[in-house]
């Protein structure tokens, strides 16, 4: 009886191993129960000698070439490639190669090539390759993907759409999606979006993303946000939940303490930005003048005009204001003053200019002109501000016109007739007041003889006083009294006739007097 319950157990458990091996059309067996380990079989080799059955494998291996390695509880399947490899703890492989000691490790690969590398703790590798590198825990490399040159996938992060991982790069607990990750470590659920991260480090939630670029030794972390097509670069280190927009960072440092900053729209270089309040102008005036005389500037002159700011500020390039000289806007230009809180503008007077109110400044005249006004933590200044007080400053009117002779030149005083030794008073009005320097003289006409009345006063008006004493030869005057010819007013070499604004009368010509002959004015 024991030898019949022997022999009835020994046909069940033989027919059990049949009933679970079947043959592909190529002769390799299909399905196995036991690890395979054969180190001396070749890709071409159309049989396999199976192994002892155990009651708990569960190996599936189809249509699949395993060379020199190791399959546990693995599933391999669908023209898969397994050589000198490890392939263990119920992991999948389809349609993928597994080559020169890679380990798979309770993962899944798809459509995908592994080469010299780690794959582990249920990790994911779709249409991917994965070559010398790690991907672990529980990650995800698919896509398209692409992790090499010793780089390291690590705990739950997923590398998607064609993104690149190179050069010994790390990525730890993050998603990478369209990007490239060069030399780089990218840590702490961090997310890189159509982005190029090389030669640097993001981390703690970070994001970069927007086609923005993160390299040259640059690290982007505590929560912050490269967005917008924005550049990191030049060892730069942007901290603080912070935010670039459409902006460059290079060479600067944008973390200080808890402070999130905002940069948009900007180019931050060469700078430790501490806090983001905005420089505001707080004033500006006409401060100076070189050249001026009297309250006027003449062409030539140069006035300096002051910008005031609530802080220090830094200038690059050429910022301008602007200023009104009589109705005509005008330029002043950038002279000095990055480094301080007054910066100085300058502008010098043309020819023809004409202001008697004095120069202004308007509202909001000042511009960058691609410039730029920005404080220590690199944030540019609002350069938006109120007029000039007093907008017209009388302290400096333009006067570039030289004075001329008007109303003709004239006999003045009493009017009568006189013996000699009488003094007798002409005047020249001009079309402005006039400074007098020297000894101009104005040559009237007493008979027939032509006599020089001396200039006596009248400087700082527009009317100069020009007088001649009679002489015993005069009182041959003729009945017609005294006249003065056209052009009689003589300026010598050493004297000159002004304005206040230094403009010199260079033309002094006049007409005759009006009446020609006085008749209010004779010598007896």
């Amino acid at each position: 009886m024991n030898k019949i319950f022997s022999v009835l157990l020994l046909v069940t458990f033989s027919f059990g191993i049949i009933s679970c091996s079947t043959e592909d059309s190529s002769g390799a067996t299909s399905q196995l129960g036991q690890v395979l380990d054969q180190p001396n079989s070749t890709d071409d080799e159309n049989k396999i000698i199976l192994p002892v059955v155990t009651a708990d494998n569960c190996e599936f291996i189809d249509n699949s070439v395993i060379d020199n390695s190791t399959v546990d509880k693995s599933s391999i399947s669908d023209n898969s490639s397994i050589k000198n490899s490890t392939v263990n703890n119920c992991s999948t492989v389809i349609r993928s190669i597994v080559d020169n000691s890679s380990t798979i490790d309770n993962s899944s690969i798809s459509y995908s090539t592994i080469n010299n590398s780690s794959i582990c703790v249920q990790s994911t590798i779709d249409n991917s390759t994965i070559d010398n590198s790690t991907v672990c825990n529980s990650s995800t490399v698919q896509g398209g993907s692409t992790v090499y040159n010793s780089s390291n996938v690590d705990n739950s992060s997923n590398v998607d759409n064609s993104s690149n991982v190179d050069n010994s790069s790390t990525v730890d607990n993050s998603t990478i999606s369209y990007s490239t990750i060069n030399n780089s470590y990218i840590c702490a659920q961090s997310t890189i979006d159509n982005s190029t991260i090389d030669n640097s480090t993001v981390c703690n939630n970070s994001t970069v993303q927007g086609g923005s670029t993160v390299n040259g030794g640059s690290t982007v972390n505590g929560g912050s946000t490269v967005e917008g097509g924005s550049t990191v670069t030049g060892g730069s280190t942007v901290c603080g939940n912070s935010t670039i927009d459409n902006s460059t960072i290079d060479n600067s440092t944008v973390c200080y303490g808890n402070v999130s900053f905002l940069i948009e729209d900007q180019t931050i270089t060469n700078y430790i930005i501490t806090e983001q309040t905005d420089p505001t102008v707080s004033s500006v005036a006409i401060t100076s003048a070189a050249g001026i005389q009297t309250s006027r500037l003449n062409a030539g002159d140069n006035v300096s005009m002051t910008a005031t700011f609530s802080e220090t500020v830094f200038v690059t390039g050429s910022p301008l204001l602007t200023i009104v000289v009589g109705s005509t806007n005008r330029t002043a230009t950038y002279a000095s003053g990055s480094g301080n809180t007054t910066l100085v503008f300058k502008y010098t007077i043309q020819s023809g200019e004409t202001d008697i109110n004095g120069i202004s400044i308007g509202a909001d005249s000042l511009a960058f002109n691609s410039g730029t006004i920005r404080d220590a933590s690199g944030n540019y200044a609002t350069i938006t501000h109120s007029q000039s007080s007093p907008l017209h400053n009388d302290d400096y009117m333009v006067d570039t016109t030289a004075p001329t002779v008007v109303d003709n030149v004239s006999m003045s005083g009493p009017t009568g007739s006189w013996n000699a030794g009488h003094t007798y008073s002409a005047t020249a009005t001009f079309s402005e007041s006039v400074i007098v320097d020297g000894n101009p003289t104005l040559t009237i006409v007493v008979g027939s003889t032509g006599r020089a009345a001396a200039y006596t006063s009248g400087s700082g008006s527009t009317a100069l006083i020009f007088q001649y004493t009679t002489v015993g030869s005069d009182s041959e005057d003729s009945t017609d009294g005294i006249s003065i010819d056209e052009d009689a007013l003589d300026v010598p070499v050493g004297s000159t006739i002004r304005d206040q604004a230094g403009n010199i009368a260079t033309d002094v010509t006049h007409d005759e007097s009006d009446p020609h002959h006085n008749p209010g004015y004779k010598v007896k």
